[in-house]
């Protein structure tokens, strides 16, 4: 990913962390927060920064669950494809009659192209010859693509993002496959990672949509149906589930529009903005100088805090602000909606009691709204 001037001056020495599916789908359930673009445009180490601020551990995947992932994921890449095939064939109802496969993974780019420097822009390359070749010269082009690398804009900046598999069919659709080791248990899977995996391999769906326009296709050749597979049970024997994503693709799509340019919100901002580099966290005097500058830091751009936040790693900073500022969005979504342009509870209870006059239509709609909740408090209280 290329850093505008901007977001590399803001982000200084601190420890960076690729931008993917994941972090996007994740900032995207918030939708709004300048804060958030910031960061995740500038591909600042969101889970390091929160804990800068917070003091708190930041949570970290058990080594044995990613040697499980990785695992799981090999024995079902290996031998030609077998088994994602048969899912495929099974699951997607695919014609695939032989495997033509290829791995676009960086290690076997590197090998195949020694010396070559900006890997990740070279993987979207070849991506996009595969899927071109795919929808033009269906008959003879890969039908397995793995590790395909294709790209999406968030907040005026490139992230680069690699799926598990890309398959194909020669009656002319693509479809992602999404490896996870999370098992599917009598079959059900945890409603939340399942959650997340919908979210994430829609962020794919979108950007293999938008490379398809690029290339002149309809995006309508890439299927919305994404085929997720597992484990079953608690074995290493691989099932698989379908999930349409067209609504996550179409809201992500609608949310992605609105997102502002991470550059253009620094631009208004004090030019000696920046976080600070990663201190000694053993070292008491300097984490605390640290932490002092990231929140001041943090504190020159506008949050959005609302219910969508809970994941983020910077969760309890925002929340402890909110409450020290008193805002209405610390009382959820739902009263900030209401209170529109009102934004803190004290201005919020002056409207509702007549004790401030609204200035413009958008405080004159939310103070009749809060006066009415008033008087329906007031009229409730007085029958007990």
């Amino acid at each position: 990913m290329t850093i505008q001037k901007p977001l590399a001056q803001f982000r200084g020495e601190f420890p960076t962390a690729s931008l993917n599916a994941r972090r996007i789908a994740a900032a995207l359930e918030a939708p709004g927060c300048h804060r958030r673009t910031v960061l995740e445009a500038g591909i600042v180490n969101m889970e390091k920064l929160g804990a800068l601020v917070t003091g708190a551990e930041p949570d970290r995947q058990s080594p044995f669950a990613i040697a499980r992932g990785n695992q799981f994921e090999a024995q079902i890449t290996d031998h030609g494809m077998a088994t994602v095939l048969a899912l495929a064939r099974k699951h997607l109802g695919l014609d695939i009659p032989e495997a033509r496969e290829k791995d676009l993974s960086a290690a076997s780019v590197r090998l195949e192209f020694p010396g070559v420097k900006q890997i990740n822009e070279v993987r979207a390359r070849l991506t996009r010859q595969y899927v071109e070749q795919m929808l033009t010269k269906p008959t003879c082009a890969i039908n397995l693509l793995r590790h395909a690398m294709t790209k999406l804009d968030f907040g005026g900046e490139i992230a680069y993002l690699e799926q598990d598999v890309l398959a194909f069919t020669v009656k002319g659709r693509i479809y992602v496959v999404e490896i996870k080791s999370y098992p599917m248990i009598d079959g059900r899977a945890d409603p939340t990672k399942a959650s997340a995996s919908v979210r994430q391999t829609a962020v794919y769906v979108l950007s293999l949509q938008e490379l398809a326009v690029s290339i002149g296709a309809s995006p309508r050749l890439v299927d919305t149906n994404v085929m997720i597979v597992l484990p079953e049970n608690l074995s290493f024997r691989a099932t698989a589930t379908v999930v349409d994503t067209e609504m996550q693709v179409r809201r992500l799509r609608r949310q992605l529009a609105e997102v502002p340019h991470a550059a253009t919100i620094l631009a208004g901002l004090p030019s000696e903005t920046a976080l600070p580099p990663l201190p000694d966290m053993q070292n008491k005097e300097e984490s605390a100088q640290a932490r002092d500058t990231a929140c001041e830091a943090l504190a020159q751009i506008t949050p959005r805090f609302s219910e969508g936040c809970v994941p983020c790693p910077l969760f309890r900073f925002c929340r402890q602000e909110a409450e020290n500022q008193q805002t209405v969005s610390r009382l959820g979504t739902a009263v900030a909606g209401a209170c529109g342009s009102i934004t803190t509870i004290r201005a919020a209870l002056d409207f509702a009691t007549g004790r401030r006059l609204p200035a413009n239509a958008g405080e004159s709609a939310a103070a009749e709204l809060l006066s009415r909740a008033a008087a329906a408090e007031a009229m409730v209280i007085g029958k007990r």
